[in-house]
Formats: C-alpha cells, sequence, structure tokens
C-alpha cells in the first residue's frame, strides 16, 4: 500500500513540475446539499441551500446567467457549520437561471440549477407526442448534469441525466395544456467565461388527449347525411373543405362549425355528404394550445375512373399522383371498407391490390395527390378520389403471378377508430 501511494504522489509532484493539474474535484458534500426551491418566483422567494458533514466554514456561490448576457452574483456569503457539521444558507430567487455551489474541507459540491418561474427565459418545444406521452429532450449538456421539468409551482414533473451530451424526459399528456419549465446545464462556448451555463425554457404542454374525429359513412352518394363525431378535451371547431380546383384556388367550405363536447370530451353533428372529395378536420382549442385531427371523405360518384386487372381474389389497379401512399383507404360505395395494399412505386403513382368481396361493385380510393410544385401556388396537395367498377372476383384467376389465394385484412379496430391526422395545407 505505502508503494502504491509513494508512486501516486510521485506522478502527481511530476505533473506539478511540468506545469500541469490535476481536474477540479466536483463531487456531492459528504453528506450531500440540498436546494429548495428550485424554481420560483424571482425576488420574493427565498432559495434555502443547506447540507451536513462539513468541518470547516462553507463557501456558498449561486451564480446567475440568461444566455446572451453577463453573468452576475446572486450570493456570494460563507456560513459556519454547527456542531454537528449541518449548515445552512439563504438567498432571494435571481431574475435568471442561476447555477448553486458550495465548498467545504476542500470538496466542491456539484452544481444545482435554480431558475425564476415569472420570468421569460426563452422556451423550446417537445421533440416528440403520442396519444398518452410528452417526450422533451435538449442538448448538449453538461457531462453528467440533470435535465429535469418542473411546473411553476416548483414541483418536480420528471427528471433524466445527460448522456453523451442529451438527456430526455418523457411526461404523461395528461399534465397538458400547461406551461412547464425545463431547467439544465448546458454545455458552455468557448466565449463563455464559467465554469457552467445553466439555463431554464418553458415548454408549453399540448392538450391532455389526442383530438379524433370519425366520419361514418367516410364515402356515400352526394347529400346523403354522415355522422361526423370525436372526442375533444377542449372546444371543437368542425371544418369540412372541398378539393382544390388547382394551385390557387382557395378550396370550398361546406361545413365551419362550432360544436359543444360533453363532459367526457365527446361531441357529434349531422352532415351532407359534400359533392367532391373532402377534407373533414377537427381543431381543438383549450386556452393558448390547439391541435387538430383530419380525415378525408368522398362522395362516390363524380370522381377519377380508373382501370384494373384481375389478380386471383383481388384486383390490381395503377393511382396516379399520390402522395403518401399508406394513407390510401378504400371502401364501396356504400361505404364498406375495402383492403388495400400497396404493391409497388411506379414512374406515375403507386401500383395497389384491393380485394372488394363477391359480387360486382364500385370501390372508391380516397387520398391525397399531388398537384406538382409550385413556388407561387397555395397549396401543392389536395384530397382526391378515384373509382373503379370492378366485376365479381373469384379465386384460382390470376394474371400477375400473386398467390391467388392470398388474402389482404383490414387492421384491427378499423371499424370504431380514426386514423393518425392527415396533414395537408391549409389555406
Amino acid at each position: 500500500m505505502a508503494v502504491r501511494f509513494r508512486a501516486v504522489l510521485a506522478i502527481l509532484l511530476a505533473l506539478a513540475s511540468l506545469g500541469l493539474s490535476t481536474p477540479t474535484r466536483v463531487v456531492s458534500l459528504p453528506t450531500g446539499m440540498t436546494v429548495v426551491p428550485r424554481v420560483a418566483p424571482q425576488g420574493s422567494s427565498q432559495v434555502t441551500v443547506s447540507g451536513g458533514g462539513c468541518a470547516s466554514d462553507v463557501h456558498v456561490t449561486a451564480t446567475a446567467f440568461l444566455f446572451p448576457g453577463t453573468p452576475t452574483s446572486a450570493t456570494d456569503q460563507t456560513v459556519t457549520p454547527g456542531q454537528a457539521g449541518t449548515w445552512s444558507a439563504v438567498f432571494s430567487m435571481p431574475s435568471a437561471p442561476a447555477y448553486v455551489i458550495a465548498t467545504c474541507d476542500g470538496v466542491t459540491s456539484a452544481p444545482v440549477v435554480v431558475a425564476p418561474s415569472d420570468v421569460f427565459t426563452g422556451s423550446m418545444s417537445y421533440s416528440a407526442l403520442t396519444p398518452t406521452e410528452i417526450e422533451i429532450t435538449t442538448s448538449p449538456l453538461q457531462d453528467g448534469s440533470d435535465f429535469t421539468i418542473f411546473d411553476t409551482s416548483g414541483n418536480v414533473l420528471g427528471t433524466a441525466v445527460e448522456s453523451f451530451g442529451t438527456a430526455t424526459v418523457r411526461l404523461s399528456r395528461s399534465l397538458g395544456p400547461a406551461q412547464v419549465i425545463a431547467v439544465g446545464l448546458r454545455q458552455r462556448d468557448r466565449d463563455i467565461d464559467l465554469p457552467y451555463v445553466p439555463f431554464a425554457r418553458q415548454v408549453q404542454l399540448p392538450l391532455p388527449s389526442q383530438p379524433s374525429i370519425v366520419v361514418e359513412p367516410r364515402v356515400t352518394a352526394m347529400d346523403n347525411t354522415v355522422m361526423a363525431s370525436g372526442n375533444c378535451s377542449g372546444l371543437p371547431h368542425l371544418i369540412v373543405t372541398g378539393q382544390a380546383a388547382g394551385w390557387h384556388d382557395i378550396p370550398p367550405v361546406y361545413l365551419d362549425v362550432v360544436l359543444l363536447a360533453d363532459a367526457s370530451g365527446n361531441w357529434m353533428t349531422l352532415l351532407p355528404m359534400p359533392p367532391i372529395p373532402s377534407t373533414a378536420t377537427v381543431r381543438c382549442t383549450q386556452g393558448a394550445v390547439t391541435e387538430s385531427a383530419v380525415i378525408l371523405i368522398s362522395p362516390s360518384s363524380g370522381l377519377l375512373m380508373l382501370s384494373g386487372e384481375r389478380d386471383g381474389s383481388g384486383v390490381l389497379v395503377t393511382i396516379p399522383n399520390v402522395i403518401s401512399p399508406e394513407r390510401l383507404v378504400a371502401f364501396t360505395a356504400g361505404g364498406a371498407r375495402v383492403p388495400i395494399a400497396i404493391e409497388a412505386i411506379v414512374s406515375n403513382g403507386v401500383q395497389a391490390r384491393l380485394e372488394p368481396q363477391g359480387v360486382p361493385v364500385r370501390i372508391v380510393i380516397v387520398g391525397i395527390e399531388t398537384l406538382g410544385e409550385n413556388a407561387t401556388a397555395r397549396q401543392n396537395s389536395r384530397v382526391q378520389g378515384w373509382a373503379i367498377d370492378v366485376g365479381s372476383i373469384t379465386d384460382g384467376v390470376s394474371t400477375s403471378g400473386l398467390v391467388p389465394a392470398r388474402r389482404l385484412s383490414l387492421p384491427s379496430g378499423v371499424a370504431c377508430c380514426p386514423e393518425p391526422a392527415v396533414r395537408l395545407p391549409m389555406p
């Protein structure tokens, strides 16, 4: 043991003789440091820094920094611990994010960031969103630091430790809509003369649940009554716009109504099927937050006609100028869902396979059509409907080499559940 100690000491002396120094120790104090609160209103709120296990006086500093700007001292004080080694210091919450450190017995604590909740310190957006979860990610962060999300009352909603410069916190959507505060330590730039750079950002959470819209039936004869329904945790605004005629045309509006949702957020209304393929959008608003859900609908006549090729139990069709082919949906003229699968991307569109069941039937395909690039266009895409009249399809007749017995199937729950929102440019 003595030999090892002398070897380590020799290395340290050699480094010192070369003008080099060992890294500063950044560890927790012997029994830790507590900072309360970490998020609170500036000025009127008192931040208490406390700890224990210190034999010598404790030097407590808090350095505030609002990027870009000049660092300012929020507190710089020395306190004497009690007989048990416990100590505490108090200062006012600064007007900018600050990092707090304490030193005693030659040991320096890891920095803890505090931030004012009532001062605008910048904003950031959540990085991902699902029907049930919000993901908040940021980088580049200081090695080993924490990234923590607080509500405006200073309660911790979630925290994560930096890994490879990045940290991600996942929150429940049930928290929204609300503003929360993300607090952490960012990696410093070369021109910032600070060992640590504190930051705080406001994040606007989305609605507590994903808006939804269902139209039944989605395909039927023009002017037939259809029912639109869905869920909205705020105020639902239903807008039905028809297919734009071209690049510079404004889509016709067939319905624009603000509805009332019940206590569970459910809403419902009746409307006639528009005369052309249309987009039904529900905009759900609560406070300053608005989210949308979109569904495409179409009459069963007056559409672009397609020709097809029989293929065992189905029929192959080529659909021109399609955007997002995975969003194509097919129905009978009466509104019954028809299985559809994309077989190939071809030069003029996509080749799809349909499987109507039984007798001769008209199939209506609804999707999004590109209008081509135009820098001055109001829209470069629009909702479109295609139709194909097919005869009875029987197994065993194949002209494409596909397995005749292979059957497509509809997604589970398709009769009840809305599809993910289709994004179309709004006028």
